[in-house]
């Protein structure tokens, strides 16, 4: 594996110091240029962890993953480029209507330390959550163009990450001023949460203080590829770009614009025309897989989305 090959994916330009500026940029080029992916989950393909099949997906085949493959590998990349005191945190992530927590290991995340203070990294969660650095202090509040975060300490060793409610505001007509507010933004279990203790914010998820190996998470992610979890019945592609994100949600579209921390527009295109012969819709889908999200593939995926809308969060 080559760090200058990853660098140059992510078309990053500023110098290999391991400093917290070029943590920063790391992680913008990180997510401006490598898209959450699980499209190969849809085509009978299982996913390892196994750093260098990903390295050649990610950085050679230019492809993206998910949180195990895109935070493992980003991970590696600190630590060539020096950044010693990198350390992995197991989380599960929220589910709201069900008001529990997801299985433990069902996410990647990361410490990294610096002589003046600690930071959460996670590149690998797409739009719901954080992708900028973030300082590791209880009650500290994180500001990012993607939302206002806050991290809770609810025992020694365990943190919730949580995220301010928005205002949604969701395209209804033609024009680019026809936008409602949606009822989404309230209507989410938090409210009623046992593990909520203020309306306003909403958890993202939990995770420990407990360090461990990348090879710990595979069982987990062996989990994620069930029939019946949620990473198997839900295809994506989502991208971070200038002032939002941009998702492919089953055969959906969907450009987010953050306006502010607190509020968000959403436009959803359907991709899939019900009157077009399948051929055509298949060369609009591989088109827009290329064009917005960089990723070229030699097979048809069977593209789902039963949580559609989770991508709104």
């Amino acid at each position: 594996m080559d760090v200058q090959m990853y660098l140059d994916r992510i078309d990053y330009k500023g110098t290999r110091e391991p400093s917290m500026e070029n943590l920063r940029k790391l992680c913008l080029c990180q997510v401006t240029h490598v898209p959450q992916d699980t499209i190969d989950m849809f085509g009978g393909k299982m996913k390892r962890l196994y750093l260098k099949k990903i390295f050649n997906d990610i950085v050679v085949n230019k492809r993206g993953g998910f949180c195990y493959e895109a935070n493992g590998l980003f991970c590696w990349l600190l630590k060539e480029l020096g950044f010693e005191n990198v350390t992995m945190f197991q989380a599960s992530a929220f589910q709201a209507a069900a008001d529990k927590f997801h299985f433990e290991f069902d996410h990647l995340m990361m410490k990294v330390t610096f002589p003046d203070s600690d930071y959460l990294v996670d590149i690998g969660y797409g739009a719901p959550s954080f992708f900028m650095p973030f300082k590791f202090e209880d009650k500290f509040e994180h500001h990012e163009m993607s939302g206002m975060y806050r991290l809770r300490r609810v025992s020694e060793q365990v943190y919730y990450v949580e995220k301010h409610k928005k205002k949604l505001w969701t395209k209804k007509g033609t024009t680019d001023t026809d936008y409602k507010l949606s009822s989404s933004t309230s209507d989410d279990g938090n409210a009623t949460s046992k593990y909520c203790v203020d309306p306003n914010w909403n958890i993202v998820f939990k995770f420990s203080t407990v360090p461990h190996k990348y090879e710990d998470f595979s069982e987990a992610i062996n989990k994620h590829m069930d029939p019946k979890e949620f990473l198997s019945n839900n295809s994506f592609l989502e991208i971070f770009v200038e002032g939002g994100a941009l998702i492919m949600w089953g055969t959906t579209l969907i450009r987010k614009r953050f306006v502010d921390e607190l509020t968000e527009y959403i436009d959803y295109e359907e991709l899939w025309d019900e009157n077009l012969k399948d051929e055509k819709n298949w060369e609009r889908i591989y088109s827009v897989m290329k064009t917005e999200f960089g990723v070229e593939i030699d097979f048809q995926p069977k593209l789902m989305s039963k949580n559609l809308h989770i991508a709104a969060r």
